[in-house]
């Protein structure tokens, strides 16, 4: 399916959709091809569930793509009750996702819907939740600022609140270098970071662990998915 001169939508493994970007010096898919939508269970899903019940379930997300992490965000807010505790930010440097995203959750028709169709659908099955209370809570959560999409992610960016959960969904560092410096993560880690928090992604580097380490965080030691050797879960007071 051609999406426009950026994006092509594929289908991954597992039958679930992502989208490659495509430019004169990189083509790169946001999701692993053996399952965009396992991939998400599998290394982000545990961070959720491992915070899900604090005191105040809040959710750094950084690379919206095809709003993935913040579908599932919302079904665990709906399987373990904390609407009412629930913050989400999520961070995406292209506005035409954003839009997208915004639109089909208020239920207008956008280019992509029916691939966001495909993975509510996806998420639905999984958690045993009906597809349409998940989206008119995911809409309710936009509606009402528990959940924010941010364009602008940068050494500028204030943080006004702290999270629970960090979801590192960035391209890789041969596409988006800025956002794996190491002088960056310490400044999301130092800005966002609660006493008690979690912080997940698909990569796995020496740089990273450091960082995380010197902020206080305990590495665990996780494979990564469909057969990468490994990726990234660390904990902070849990």
């Amino acid at each position: 399916m051609r999406l426009n001169v950026e994006y092509e939508v594929i289908t991954t493994e597992d039958q679930s959709p992502t989208l490659r970007f495509k430019s004169r010096s990189a083509e790169e898919s946001m999701h692993s091809h053996r399952g965009a939508f396992n991939e998400t269970l599998y290394i982000y899903g545990e961070a959720l569930e491992l915070c899900a019940n604090s005191d105040y379930f809040s959710i750094l997300s950084v690379g919206l793509g095809l709003g993935y992490n913040e579908i599932l965000s919302t079904c665990l807010a709906i399987k373990y009750k904390r609407q009412d505790s629930f913050y989400l930010e999520s961070y995406e440097k292209d506005e035409f996702l954003i839009l997208q995203f915004k639109n089909w959750a208020a239920g207008i028709h956008s280019s992509l819907t029916p691939v966001y169709n495909q993975i509510l659908n996806l998420f639905a099955d999984h958690y045993e939740i009906d597809a349409q209370v998940i989206k008119q809570q995911l809409n309710d959560f936009i509606n009402n600022k528990n959940i924010i999409l941010k364009k602008a992610l940068g050494f500028t960016t204030n943080f006004n609140k702290k999270f629970n959960v960090v979801l590192y969904d960035a391209f890789c560092s041969r596409t988006s270098p800025e956002l794996w410096q190491p002088s960056f993560l310490d400044f999301i880690l130092k800005s966002m970071a609660n006493k008690n928090s979690c912080f997940t992604t698909y990569a796995c580097k020496t740089t990273l662990n450091k960082v995380l380490i010197d902020n206080n965080f305990k590495i665990h030691n996780k494979k990564g998915f469909a057969g990468k050797r490994e990726s990234t879960l660390a904990t902070k007071g849990l």
